[in-house]
């Protein structure tokens, strides 16, 4: 098969970017042509190859303005942007189908009209509520209204396209209440061969590098810095466990990138808390990088906020987090779809979102497991993945889906 994906920027970075890119490479690998159409900003013109390669995907990039004048404008050169050089990838590559990856929803709108115009057949992976999301969130009563448009909009196209894919049991469910008739799950998971448990030698001598000694107690997060994750709750619970005397041996490692902004306010809150022994800030790091410093670590923790949007959301890095072996705490509503997950496997615990206290509870009672326990929902961990969310098999079965269709 000859497929293309549209989708937004394409740097190596971000859930959404890794999920294409993992399924994009491993479609390589079973014999299948692919490329990715995604944008590129004014800033990047003298620097990034409108027809780049990476590994043997093909990336074209389409200008996009993203001046913030006037969110209208800038759409429509999006949209038409991306239809442009979507409908010359699938003229000139004989494409079969076209998968966009949505949110961004406004880069899909070009994708989706350069499809029907050429008869290909059309594919929407939806990651994520983001319509609700941007409705939800929208600080100007204008940006709530254009987002109310645009789910009404894509009701439509998602009703056009020949399948929907989703990532979340709840999800496909969401899918089919829009009225899409044909909907099929192709969850989010991890690389196990890139993310995997180290020998003990190996770990110990990660563990010295970044400064942990033996008896440390490190969590880890590896995301983005503000938004709706909230690592300021760790570092508050943490706080709360010094306070009380307990664990005087906790490291919290964070890597990722963000907002200057949340990134200053995370290192005065430490710098505040007196917490500068027990939470070290790694920056951004490489895909690699990211799951070397995992390997050493301890337990593996996603801090949603608390909306309720998050119910149907499954994270790239909850998956990152149990193929390297870490048990997880994630902060969700005890009905989302990410709970049920880890209730049934017993790979870590629920905790409610923005809990400092229930946090501190759950990294207490981790702590206060046998080491025998620790490695029995370090394994269940690691199997969670390996038999049910490898990315690989993700990829074998999203191409008997595609087959199918």
């Amino acid at each position: 098969m000859k497929l293309l994906f549209v989708g937004h920027y394409f740097p190596l970075r971000g859930s959404g970017i890794l999920r294409v890119y993992d399924l994009a490479r491993f479609l390589v690998t079973l014999d299948n042509s692919v490329s990715v159409v995604s944008c590129m900003n004014l800033r990047d013109i003298f620097r990034v190859k409108a027809g780049e390669k990476i590994g043997n995907i093909t990336v074209y990039r389409a200008l996009s303005l993203d001046l913030r004048l006037s969110e209208v404008i800038i759409d429509v050169f999006q949209i038409l942007s991306i239809f442009l050089l979507s409908l010359f990838v699938i003229l000139r590559e004989k494409v079969d189908f076209v998968i966009i990856s949505v949110p961004p929803g406004v880069v899909g709108i070009g994708g989706f009209l350069a499809g029907k115009i050429s008869r290909r057949k059309l594919v929407f992976d939806v990651r994520d509520r983001w319509e609700d999301h941007s409705i939800y969130f929208s600080k100007y009563m204008l940006g709530r209204f254009t987002h109310m448009i645009l789910k009404k909009l894509f009701n439509l196209l998602y009703r056009k396209a020949n399948l929907v894919i989703s990532v979340t049991p709840s999800l496909v469910t969401y899918m089919k209440m829009r009225g899409c008739s044909k909907v099929a799950f192709i969850p989010n998971g991890a690389d196990v061969r890139l993310f995997h448990p180290r020998v003990s030698d190996e770990k110990s001598a990660i563990r010295s590098e970044l400064g942990l000694h033996d008896g440390d107690v490190a969590l880890v997060y590896a995301g983005s810095i503000g938004a709706y994750y909230r690592p300021d709750i760790v570092i508050r619970a943490i706080h709360y466990l010094m306070e009380i005397n307990y664990i005087p041996h906790i490291k919290f490692l964070i890597m990722g990138k963000g907002e200057p902004l949340k990134i200053r306010e995370t290192l005065k809150l430490i710098e505040d808390l007196g917490l500068e022994h027990n939470v070290m800030f790694l920056g951004e790091q490489k895909r690699e990088g990211v799951a070397r410093i995992l390997s050493c670590c301890d337990l593996g923790v996603v801090p949603y906020d608390d909306s309720v949007l998050w119910a149907s959301a499954y994270s790239t890095k909850f998956f990152e987090y149990c193929s390297t072996g870490l048990p997880v705490i994630v902060t969700v509503t005890k009905d989302s779809d990410l709970a049920t997950l880890v209730r049934k496997h017993k790979v870590g615990y629920i905790v409610d979102p923005l809990n400092i206290e229930q946090f501190a509870s759950a990294v207490k009672e981790f702590c206060n497991l046998s080491e025998k326990e620790k490695k029995e929902m370090s394994d269940s961990a690691r199997n969670l993945v390996v038999n049910f969310f490898d990315r690989r098999k993700i990829t074998k079965k999203l191409v008997e889906t595609l087959q199918g269709v």
